[in-house]
């Protein structure tokens, strides 16, 4: 099933004409060069791009000619992400928001785009390039809001990981957080149609499901540093399927959907969680598990997945979580 959607969205890619649109202030957008016969971005208002923002204080929304009373300058700003087929009101979105205000006093802003986002599988390319608009509008309304680059922590899902990097591009960030950013139509891109390592000062990545479809995260290294909890494709817990569900006999997309979603609540433990979920560096995840790769912390052959990793680290790391909450191994 999913080979035959592939086959279709890789058709339709095909069949556009070069064209270009431009949405006002974010500048034009077109489909060659890098987003070769891609389809082109829809505008902010039909993608339906909205911003909420949450303190400690309270929370409400930010619209083009104010922001709430309880946006505070000069605390740190999270901005969360959604993916494709998604929405801000998602659980695990709700529970990484307090998560972080647990954390610290932090503005923690959620994006919502829906509509630009929950089109039919065979409409995941125009998802896909919706991003690229998403990105440049998140951009300029923290610009407009004066907020400094320096004090932004973006934290995206699946497509949302690359509108982090498409607002990086144009306003380099302290750090993003790719929580198993898309695969599809994103593997083989440039690194300027996609996250990449250059988008922040620093750019940690998670992958759950990592591969070719059916898997629909990316398999490429993206980022400073990136993590490859339980090998990174399928995650513990999930289930599992045989070589008579893979004819159809079950909803992939939830065998699939589990590991791809596995990483936001990784990443949500991780934030007060005082188990450290400790990954050590290494070049693939079996020479990790076969103790190939030193265990030894010295030298950052060890960091933090998530939250607390070290902005200094560099290169694949890798460990194995539970199957359950609390997902981290003391």
């Amino acid at each position: 099933m999913w080979s035959a959607v592939l086959l279709v969205i890789l058709a339709q890619v095909a069949s556009f004409e070069a064209a270009r649109v431009c949405h006002g202030s974010l500048g034009c957008f077109d489909n060659f060069g890098s987003f070769l016969n891609m389809p082109l971005p829809w505008s902010p208002s039909k993608a339906g791009i909205t911003y909420t923002l949450n303190t400690r204080r309270g929370s409400g929304h930010i619209s083009k000619s104010s922001v709430p009373s309880t946006f505070n300058i000069r605390n740190d700003v999270k901005v969360i992400v959604h993916g494709f087929n998604s929405g801000s009101r998602e659980p695990w979105i709700l529970n990484m928001v307090k998560e972080l205000l647990r954390k610290g006093d932090f503005n923690v802003i959620t994006v919502n785009w829906s509509k630009g986002s929950s089109l039919s599988p065979l409409k995941f390319d125009q998802c896909a390039s919706n991003t690229r608009v998403i990105g440049a509008h998140l951009t300029e309304m923290l610009r407009a809001r004066g907020v400094p680059r320096s004090k932004v922590h973006c934290i995206g899902h699946s497509l949302g990981s690359h509108v982090c990097g498409f607002a990086g591009k144009r306003y380099k960030f302290a750090r993003i957080t790719g929580l198993d950013p898309a695969g599809p139509l994103f593997t083989v891109a440039q690194k300027n149609a996609r996250l990449d390592s250059r988008d922040a000062d620093f750019v940690d990545v998670i992958h759950s499901n990592a591969g070719n479809l059916p898997e629909f995260g990316n398999k490429l290294r993206l980022g400073d540093v990136d993590f490859w909890p339980n090998g990174g494709t399928r995650q513990p817990g999930c289930l599992q399927y045989s070589a008579r569900e893979k004819r159809g006999n079950i909803d992939l997309a939830k065998v699939f959907g589990c590991s791809h979603m596995r990483v936001c609540e990784l990443f949500t433990e991780s934030i007060n969680s005082r188990c450290k979920f400790t990954a050590n560096k290494c070049d693939d995840y079996r020479n990790w598990r076969t103790g190939r790769c030193s265990r030894n912390c010295s030298g950052l052959r060890c960091t933090s997945m998530g939250y607390n990793a070290d902005t200094k680290a560099r290169g694949g790391y890798y460990l194995d979580t539970k199957g359950y909450k609390p997902y981290c191994k003391s």
